[in-house]
């Protein structure tokens, strides 16, 4: 046949195949309108069940408790029929699993029971976030062997998602139809699911942890014998979560991700490079600027030989040899992005003893490096102030003996030995003494609970001969002064950290100062609650100025929107903020601008109640832009920033950013950064 003739007969059959697809009103690969109305036909029942179960277990704790069990489902087809396109003809098996089981729960539900929860091997369950009350997935595959009354705790291998696994269907589809990744016939698998196309960075990692905590709190898991592991943007995940909570895992192995943004993304190639405050919060996240963590926690790395991204894999290498770490890794010969034939194999074998060991109680020796305080602890050491945020922080704190602990730091002012229930080698009849920086201090005896906070001060002397001494640091037993606002755990700033505990939008009722002001306002808004559901699958809470509670200002970040005339949490909250707001002037950290045509982002210790944040006029600050790759789930907005409205917001930025910058240690603005 001639290349002519086999060109037209290609053509006819593409033909006849499309003519045959659009007669069954199927498109390729996707499933068919008679398909898609079945599951919204089984959807549409399944939302009537579950109001029937709400409505029978209302009142009985325990029950309602199982409702995310049933309500996951619903989500799951809810989002996967309405929110991500054409739903792939792959999916449409798992779909009708997921509508099955919903069904079955939800009946059971209102017969008061639930077998689900006895069930061995792949199970599909579901939690509710504190974030935003979104209920997600996740599924584990508990043994045959297990038995409902067992005490016994059992190893649990947590396996991270891959860049295929951004939605709750597919998640759950790899969960019941694909492997167990490394755990064996007795350990629980738990197939992870990070909200989405992020890594498990911000709502993503705070995700993670919540379905762990769930899985602790149904099946009995060993603390002790937690894996962690996972393989392309899984393997990314596992890096960051090994690098910054390494106390948490028994064994870590990523696969072939990325550790940190700069070397994925090659920015050195880029023709506009990011302004200067996203080079310096790239350290929030990058696990190759803290890779000295990973000798906290057995780690073994693989990475394909021919894999188009080994060079990141590498920087991570590279970062483990500075920090005197040497990282155990595995080259899978002639192999691309995958894991090589005899690889499992290899890491399976080398993890077997250590998951059968697992965590040691305590170490005797703890290293640990951070760039803010969101990360601040390892075993026994906590950090509770830095002498600067975005500066690597490190303590190394060895037991040297049952009467001395021996601690060095850099860029640490206040620092926390001891832990619940840890089993500390120290001396229980007499003081322990420490050595800090060289300086000693003496430490109650061992004692339950035992806890000892130091905190750094200076020391001024009196004149000696006329000749004044300059201030020396010095170590003092006790906490840190309390007066003020100081950045601490959990109010550190940048813009985005807002988003890793449970936070409200609150919109606006009144008019705006500014016209421009508040069509900027409205459109923002708008656009935050949608890159919200794009990036982390979930929908924001969201409030009227005036309908905003006590309760909500005790237990929320507060988003707010608007300006001090348009709300009034705004005018409650401005006199004790960095900013002063009138209909014609803006003045933000020293910076003086026209109100009519600008605005304010920035995060701050909330002055209704200093242990949350207000945050002004931003939701989450990735955009469009960045949604390409994973890698770029960065901050890109520092603490506090002015924006020229005279440029519109694009897929970069909300405007034009004419002064940006980050408070001190003590809320105090810094010398911003021009863009």
């Amino acid at each position: 046949m001639s290349l002519k003739h086999t060109f037209h007969l290609c053509i006819a059959l593409l033909i006849a195949t499309s003519s045959a697809f659009a007669q069954a009103g199927k498109k390729p690969g996707k499933i068919s309108d008679a398909e898609r109305q079945e599951l919204v036909d089984g959807l549409a029942q399944l939302q009537r069940e579950v109001v029937a179960a709400e409505n029978s277990v209302a009142g009985k704790a325990e029950l309602v408790a199982l409702m995310p069990d049933v309500q996951v489902c619903v989500k799951t087809l809810d989002w996967g029929l309405n929110f991500d396109g054409a739903m792939e003809a792959k999916m449409l098996g798992t779909a009708r699993e997921v509508l099955k089981v919903g069904l079955e729960r939800a009946q059971q539900l209102q017969q008061g029971c639930a077998p689900w929860l006895t069930q061995t091997g792949k199970v599909i369950r579901g939690f509710r976030s504190r974030l935003d009350d979104s209920v997600q997935p996740y599924v584990i595959n508990v043994p045959a062997s297990w038995k409902s009354d067992e005490r016994k705790p059992r190893a649990l291998f947590l396996e991270c998602p891959h860049a295929g696994l951004v939605t709750e269907l597919a998640v759950i589809n790899a969960g019941l139809h694909e492997g167990n990744g490394f755990a064996d016939d007795e350990s629980l698998h738990l197939r992870a699911y990070a909200r989405g196309y992020n890594a498990a960075k911000f709502a993503g990692e705070v995700n993670l942890f919540e379905q762990l905590a769930h899985a602790q709190s149904q099946y009995p898991v060993d603390d002790r014998r937690i894996t962690l592991h996972g393989f392309s943007m899984g393997g990314s995940c596992a890096w960051h979560l090994a690098a910054h909570h390494p106390d948490r895992w028994v064994a870590a192995s990523p696969g072939a991700g990325f550790a940190d943004t700069e070397h994925y993304v090659k920015i050195w190639e880029w023709q506009k490079q990011p302004p200067p405050w996203q080079f310096k919060l790239f350290h929030y996240y990058n696990a190759t600027d803290v890779a000295g963590n990973i000798a906290m926690v057995p780690t073994f790395a693989y990475v394909g030989e021919k894999d188009g991204h080994r060079f990141s894999h590498d920087a991570m290498a590279a970062a483990c040899t500075r920090d005197g770490v040497p990282l155990r890794r595995l080259l899978g010969l002639n192999t691309g992005h995958n894991y090589e034939k005899t690889a499992r194999a290899e890491i399976e074998a080398w993890m077997r003893p250590i998951v059968a060991a697992g965590r040691p109680q305590s170490h005797t020796e703890v290293r640990y490096s951070t760039y803010g305080l969101r990360y601040d602890h390892c075993e026994y050491v906590r950090l509770d102030r830095l002498d600067e945020h975005w500066k690597r922080a490190d303590i190394h704190a060895r037991i040297e003996s049952p009467e001395l602990i021996r601690i060095n730091t850099a860029n640490v002012s206040a620092f926390t030995l001891g832990s619940a229930g840890a089993e500390l080698p120290l001396a229980k009849d007499k003081p322990v003494r420490l050595s800090i920086d060289g300086q000693y201090l003496e430490a109650p005896a061992l004692a339950p609970s035992w806890r000892v906070s130091l905190h750094k001060t200076f020391k001024t002397w009196p004149k000696e001969n006329g000749k004044t001494r300059s201030p020396t640091e010095t170590w003092e037993l006790g906490a840190p002064p309390s007066e003020g606002l100081h950045k601490v755990h959990g109010l550190t700033g940048p813009v985005d950290d807002a988003f890793m505990e449970r936070f409200l939008f609150v919109r606006p009722t009144g008019k705006a100062m500014n016209e421009k002001v508040g069509a900027w306002v409205a459109g923002e808004l708008d656009h935050a609650q949608q890159m919200w559901r794009k990036i982390y699958r979930g929908e924001v809470l969201i409030k009227d100025d005036h309908d905003v509670t006590d309760a909500d200002i005790a237990t929320c970040n507060l988003i707010l929107w608007g300006d001090p005339q348009s709300n009034t949490l705004i005018t409650r909250v401005l006199p004790k903020l960095p900013l002063t707001w009138t209909a014609d002037k803006l003045t933000l950290t020293g910076k003086d601008c026209d109100a009519a045509n600008h605005a304010p982002t920035f995060i701050y210790p909330n002055p209704l109640n200093p242990q949350r944040y207000i945050v002004l006029n931003s939701g989450v600050t990735k955009r469009e832009a960045h949604l390409a790759t994973s890698a770029l789930t960065t901050p890109k907005l520092p603490d506090f920033a002015l924006i020229n409205l005279d440029t519109p917001p694009d897929g970069e930025a909300p405007g034009a950013i004419i002064h940006a910058g980050f408070f001190d240690e003590t809320w105090q603005p810094k010398s911003a950064q021009k863009p």
